[in-house]
């Protein structure tokens, strides 16, 4: 058991180092390239990051998480301002803050309306984080940091990846993602069941940021069930029966009618 449990530390710690390679790599190519912008110089900040005076707490959020992991991998504290008169540099603006907001919302709806769908938009003088939602703007800054190299291989410290370098620049480019499940559900992360008196699959306080950073959203269809509200006693015939005849709690999936409902 000692074995297999440092073997999967040994692996695990492997493939952090090769991915933080790989970024460093990456973020260490010349700034001066016209693909692409610098946030960070040897040092020295070259971005600003911008929000509205009335900010939602998730949009605060957003620019929180950027400015913390930026400082961790850099060492270099960017500003956030209200006011873009006050930023210098790069404008990083968050959510509503963006100048062509609703422009930006138009962009991302034409592939769907799913809320945590969001946009990245890098441009020669300024960088838009928008989402359907403000989730969707939270999950903006993910993909930013992710694109510097951050990873959240696992909730907590451990499974926490984060480059070191002192210039950091980002593609020019306009992504656009949408989720592709409207249900991202991973059960490790929350209480199994207050009732069962199981253990806890992961710290709790460490799990709630990591399911935002991996853009679940925690719905789920519960029980073993199908998500139907029909009831047997209301329609019989849409249940399988026992032996005696009588309809069962299972779904006959042979009726279009239950193929309908679920």
């Amino acid at each position: 058991m000692k074995k297999k449990g440092f073997m999967t530390i040994l692996t695990f710690t492997l493939i952090a180092l090769f991915s933080l390679a790989q970024h460093v790599a990456a973020n260490s190519s010349d700034i001066s390239s016209a693909d692409i912008i610098s946030l960070v110089n040897e040092g020295q900040a070259q971005a600003t990051i911008v929000i509205k005076q009335d900010a939602s707490d998730v949009e605060q959020k957003a620019a929180s998480e950027l400015v913390d992991y930026i400082q961790q991998i850099s060492g270099v504290e960017l500003q956030i301002v209200n006011d873009e008169t006050q930023a210098t540099g790069v404008n990083i603006y968050i959510g509503q803050a963006a100048p062509d907001y609703e422009n930006s919302l138009a962009a991302i709806s034409a592939g769907g309306e799913e809320p945590d769908a969001f946009r990245l938009l890098v441009t020669d003088n300024h960088i838009q984080l928008n989402g359907l939602s403000d989730s969707g703007t939270l999950y903006a800054a993910y993909e930013l940091l992710e694109q510097l190299g951050v990873r959240w291989f696992m909730p907590g410290e451990l499974g926490t990846v984060i480059p070191s370098n002192e210039n950091i620049v980002l593609d020019k480019q306009d992504t656009i993602q949408h989720p592709g499940y409207v249900n991202r559900f991973f059960q490790a992360t929350e209480r199994y069941n207050s009732n069962s008196n199981l253990p806890d699959g992961v710290n709790l306080t460490e799990a709630a940021p990591w399911v935002e950073r991996m853009r679940l959203n925690q719905k789920y269809y519960g029980g073993h069930l199908f998500p139907c509200n029909i009831k047997n006693t209301e329609r019989p015939d849409l249940f399988l029966p026992n032996k005696d005849g009588e309809p069962t709690r299972f779904l006959d999936v042979t009726k279009p009618e239950v193929l309908d409902c679920i």
